[in-house]
């Protein structure tokens, strides 16, 4: 399994209940047995009707948290649009409960989409909401590197129909042994694990396209389209 960037690795899990399970037993390598943390967000994507946004490989997601926070974020490709580290981020912390408000502001991130697309002609995409275990690697001795092992449940709704995912996120937060490859390795070789290969607006997006596409075929199934 490859690292997909210099500081983090994501793998697909199967199942919720393979989650589960890889929530309660030991990480790899005797990085420790920590208790998860538990945390929610959702973030609602906004672009025209005609994915004006999409085609100019732009992405703008507006988060609320589990704590009443809430972010609004420009995501543009950088000089190497197919690397997920590339994507440049314009972000701010807003005050506005609704995310056509929110990007309308005056904030960082409103400000550069006014620059490329009319506010008032954005809407909303699709959204997701995930719920994120998150445990924390246990500093050793020859083991001076810490990873947060964050494992998220993922529901995208689009036109009503809603469409799950399970992926774990290994995140270095200080540089030192083990190496991510070693991390990466292990969990492949322990529970089968394999890398994403698109990033994860990319994911959620083709999982809003699919929700999409059951929508409709409900819709001329029952006579309704």
């Amino acid at each position: 399994m490859a690292e997909t960037s210099p500081r983090e690795i994501r793998c697909d899990i199967r199942s919720p209940e393979l989650l589960r399970e890889l929530v309660e037993r030991p990480l790899p390598l005797n990085l420790g047995a920590p208790r998860p943390e538990r945390r929610f967000f959702r973030d609602v994507y906004l672009d025209t009707p005609d994915g004006r946004l999409h085609r100019y490989g732009m992405s703008c997601q507006y988060r609320v948290g589990g704590d009443d926070r809430r972010r609004l974020t420009l995501f543009q490709p950088g000089p190497d649009a197919s690397a997920e580290t590339q994507l440049l981020q314009s972000r701010a912390n807003v005050d506005e409960v609704d995310p056509l408000r929110a990007v309308s502001g005056e904030s960082e991130p409103a400000r550069r989409i006014r620059a490329i697309v009319d506010p008032a002609s954005l809407s909303i995409a699709f959204t997701s909401q995930t719920e994120r275990l998150v445990r924390r690697s246990v500093r050793r001795w020859l083991q001076w590197a810490e990873f947060d092992f964050a494992y998220d449940v993922v529901a995208v709704e689009q036109h009503g129909v809603i469409r799950r995912f399970q992926e774990l996120r290994v995140r270095r937060r200080r540089t030192g042994l083990p190496r991510l490859e070693r991390i990466a390795a292990a969990l492949e070789d322990a529970h089968g694990l394999r890398p994403i290969l698109v990033n994860r607006l990319e994911r959620e997006r083709l999982t809003a396209a699919g929700a999409a596409r059951e929508a409709d075929r409900r819709a001329v199934g029952s006579g309704h389209a």
